[in-house]
């Protein structure tokens, strides 16, 4: 939310929750208003979001003001607020020409850069896709890709969609096809990883098939490219699918951006849409996080590495501290047997005695928020394994409990209960892996 924190300030802040809503929203769920202008924007946002509702609508609002912000307000606060407000039914605007140009810099290539002032909640860019993959294979090409991947370190629905998307760049005409290409940075094809060389070879199927007669391998080669490293999830009419983007593909990562995307907005439907996560100055570059930003460091950098083949320089990864892998002091909080703390621990999100790591620090990283005591990244060690060890584990697990929720949406909701235990016992209630299995506890309830 561009607020700089250190990490005693952000000691209280709770887990981020996912709602749908309008664009302004989609800010506040990943950043929980706090301040006193943070809450009267929050409050503006919801009444213009539920002008419709008729019945239940302050319901609506009291519940999903409680999941938005850092403190709930009753009904009774929340009304007389709003009519202090006023608040103006519009929603945030969209300009009508995008604020900003796309710029070649020498280190990240193509650049998103603000060319005005962008306030926070600002639609910076509101546009429909370039090209969007999705579903058109017939039984017997999806059946010859799938066939593909036998031993080649494919996941065979992933190789599927990255056909998908090749063909349709095929079907496009000759403008949409240069706008595309554009996204290509030609210093990434030799810098690739192993795992996104594997899907080159992808390209050879495609050729084969009659729709792409016209386009050579070499270009292919360079849509995989351009698609691993620039489409975004897109929500169609027709289901979940991934799209390019003129402007939208443009922006480089920061895991704090300034911007965040979406193509749930109701009102840009149709779209993807860039909005501003807090105010952008002219000149500053639009940037996007390329991973989860709940991530602790270790595991961001291991991702944006092995899927976008570079080392993240954000400030968030080399300078400040990690507000996502903080654990619980040593000397603040002992543990018990086998380095696990007490299942109450569960609640301890406003209780001080957490230690942040520091990037920038060699011998001793990390520090307390309560008693300012320094260790060494073995003093942080659980159970005698090094915490980027127990990340990794943890992590690996955590991604096959969300395949296997996403194949079987009726799992025994004990089961995630124990792994939520599992979790946040060696890690502690404020660790990103922690919050992730919050929000995934969440989604299932809100579901059922």
């Amino acid at each position: 939310d561009g607020v700089a924190r250190t990490p005693a300030t952000f000691a209280g802040a709770p887990p981020p929750l996912m709602v749908s809503g309008g664009d302004a929203l989609v800010c506040f769920a990943t950043a929980p208003a706090r301040t006193e202008v943070e809450v009267d924007e929050l409050l503006a946002a919801l009444l213009r979001e539920h002008s419709s509702l008729e019945d239940g609508r302050w319901v609506k609002i009291v519940d999903d003001f409680k999941r938005l912000s850092a403190e709930g307000k009753s009904k009774q606060w929340l009304q007389r607020r709003a009519k202090k407000l006023q608040a103006d039914t519009d929603d945030a605007p969209a300009a009508t020409a995008p604020p900003v140009s796309i710029e070649r810099t020498e280190k990240y290539g193509r650049a998103l850069v603000a060319t005005a002032e962008i306030p926070r909640f600002t639609v910076i860019v509101a546009e429909a896709p370039l090209i969007i993959g999705q579903r058109s294979l017939d039984e017997a090409a999806e059946g010859r890709v799938r066939a593909s991947c036998r031993g080649a370190g494919v996941d065979p629905t992933d190789a599927v969609k990255l056909v998908e998307f090749l063909k349709a760049f095929c079907a496009s005409d000759e403008a949409t096809r240069e706008k595309v290409l554009r996204c290509y940075h030609p210093e990434r094809f030799d810098e690739l990883s192993d795992g996104s060389k594997a899907f080159l070879k992808l390209c050879e199927v495609a050729a084969a098939e009659s729709w792409a007669s016209q386009v050579s391998l070499e270009l292919l080669e360079k849509v995989v490219v351009i698609k691993l490293m620039n489409a975004h999830p897109f929500s169609g009419a027709a289901a979940q699918c991934t799209a390019v983007f003129e402007h939208i593909s443009v922006p480089n990562n920061s895991c704090n951006p300034n911007a965040v995307y979406t193509s749930l907005s109701s009102r840009h439907p149709g779209c993807g849409c860039l909005i501003a996560r807090r105010p952008i100055a002219p000149g500053e570059h639009i940037t996007l996080s390329y991973c989860d930003p709940l991530l602790p460091r270790s595991l961001r950098l291991a991702h944006l590495e092995q899927t976008y083949s570079f080392h993240c320089d954000c400030a968030a990864c080399n300078s400040e501290p990690d507000l996502y892998g903080c654990v619980p002091c040593p000397k603040c909080i002992p543990r018990g047997e086998q380095g696990l703390l007490p299942l109450e621990a569960r609640g301890w999100h406003d209780r001080p005695g957490f230690v942040y790591r520091n990037p920038d620090r060699e011998s001793l990283p990390w520090t307390c928020d309560m008693c300012s005591a320094t260790f060494s990244d073995g003093d942080v060690s659980v159970g005698g394994m090094s915490l980027q060890a127990l990340e990794r584990n943890l992590f690996r697990e955590h991604r096959m409990l969300e395949a296997q929720l996403a194949a079987d949406p009726a799992i025994d909701f004990d089961e995630l209960l124990s792994h939520h235990a599992a979790v946040c016992q060696p890690l502690g209630p404020r660790h990103g892996l922690t919050l992730q299995v919050q929000l995934l506890l969440c989604g299932v309830l809100l579901d059922n």
